[in-house]
């Protein structure tokens, strides 16, 4: 009786286990398609939104924002969207891929008023898989 116990635990265990790697379920970025895209536009989102907000933009562009956060002495900062990745640069250092959006995934940034600051972030893997998120972010222009 202990025996069949133990071999049906374990059995569990391992089909648990193989479940897990098989569909991803405890994976930093999900296997699924449509989970994945959005998990690529809320990672962007929260990257942005940590950057940019109470920023002082420098020079807007439809696809690239230089900033200096605050603080008097920031260095300038820039984020754009390139190749499927947002990518993120301070002063004269080597660019970071800071997020991934997809093969055909793009952040443009677009200034709504005096302070006023407009970003969407489209992430897609394919025609039929995407997601587009937009947020209105406070910050001051020079």
């Amino acid at each position: 009786m202990f025996e069949s116990i133990t071999i049906i635990t374990l059995s569990l265990i391992a089909f648990c286990v193989y479940q897990n790697l098989d569909l991803g379920l405890t994976a930093k970025v999900p296997k699924d398609p449509r989970n994945r895209v959005q998990t690529f536009a809320a990672q962007c989102l929260g990257t942005v939104k940590e950057r940019l907000a109470g920023a002082t933009c420098v020079e807007l562009q439809e696809n690239k924002v230089a900033f200096r956060r605050a603080g008097a002495d920031a260095a300038v900062e820039s984020l754009w969207s390139d190749q499927g990745f947002l990518w993120g640069q301070t002063g004269a250092e080597k660019p970071v891929k800071l997020n991934e959006l997809g093969k055909d995934g793009k952040v443009t940034f677009e200034k709504l008023s005096a302070d006023g600051l407009y970003i969407k972030i489209h992430a897609q893997l394919d025609a039929n898989v995407k997601k587009d998120v937009g947020v209105r972010l406070t910050a001051s222009f020079v």
